[in-house]
C-alpha cells in the first residue's frame, strides 16, 4: 500500500516525458499537421535609444544591446520557443517568421536564434512589421526574440511559416541588402 504513491508518481513522470513537445508548451512546426504557428506578445515601454551609438561598436557597453542576443534581458525582451521538425514525408526548407504591431513609430528588432546563435535578424527601423526567412536544420528548437528597442504598452502579433509563406522583398534597391530596412517594408 506504501507504493503506491510511488508508483502513481513514477508513472505519471514517464506520461510526460513520453508528450511530444508540443503538448508541453512548445509548438511543432512540422509542415503538414501544423504549418503555421500563431503567437502574441505584450511589450513594455522602453527607449534604448542611447544604445544607437554603442550599438556600433564592436566592444560591448554597458549601454550597448546584449552582444548574444539570446541572452537579451527579460525585461528588454520577447521570446517565444518552438520547434522546426518537418513530418515524414514533408520535404524540409525554408520558414519564415512575422511579426507585426498597431502603433506606428515603434521600433522592435526581431532576432531567431538556434542554440544560442543568431541565425537570422531584421533591425529596421521603418514600418509597423518585420519578417525573417531561416533556412531552417531540422529537429532544432528555436526561440524568436523581439528586441523591445523603442515602444510603447502594445501587443506583438506573430506568426512561423513553414513552408515560408513571408519574404523579404527589395523595396530599397539596395543590391547588398546592407541596409536593413526592407524586413521591415515587406
Amino acid at each position: 500500500m506504501r507504493y503506491r504513491p510511488i508508483m502513481i508518481a513514477a508513472t505519471a513522470a514517464a506520461v510526460l516525458a513520453a508528450l511530444p513537445a508540443h503538448a508541453a508548451g512548445v509548438k511543432t512546426l512540422d509542415g503538414k499537421t501544423t504549418k503555421a504557428i500563431s503567437f502574441s506578445l505584450s511589450s513594455s515601454p522602453q527607449s534604448n535609444d542611447s544604445n544607437l551609438v554603442t550599438d556600433q561598436v564592436p566592444a560591448s557597453t554597458p549601454l550597448s544591446r546584449p552582444s548574444n542576443i539570446a541572452q537579451c534581458p527579460k525585461t528588454r525582451g520577447l521570446f517565444y520557443n518552438f520547434k522546426y521538425a518537418p513530418a515524414k514525408g514533408v520535404k524540409a526548407g525554408p520558414f519564415s517568421v512575422k511579426i507585426s504591431w498597431t502603433i506606428p513609430g515603434q521600433d522592435y528588432d526581431l532576432y531567431v536564434v538556434q542554440n544560442g546563435a543568431d541565425v537570422g535578424h531584421c533591425g529596421a527601423s521603418a514600418g509597423t512589421s518585420e519578417v525573417v526567412v531561416i533556412p531552417a536544420i531540422k529537429g532544432k528548437l528555436y526561440t524568436v526574440v523581439v528586441d523591445e528597442y523603442r515602444a510603447l504598452p502594445d501587443t506583438i502579433s506573430g506568426s512561423i511559416t513553414f513552408p515560408a509563406k513571408d519574404s523579404v522583398k527589395k523595396t530599397t534597391g539596395d543590391p547588398t541588402g546592407v541596409i536593413p530596412i526592407d524586413c521591415g517594408l515587406s
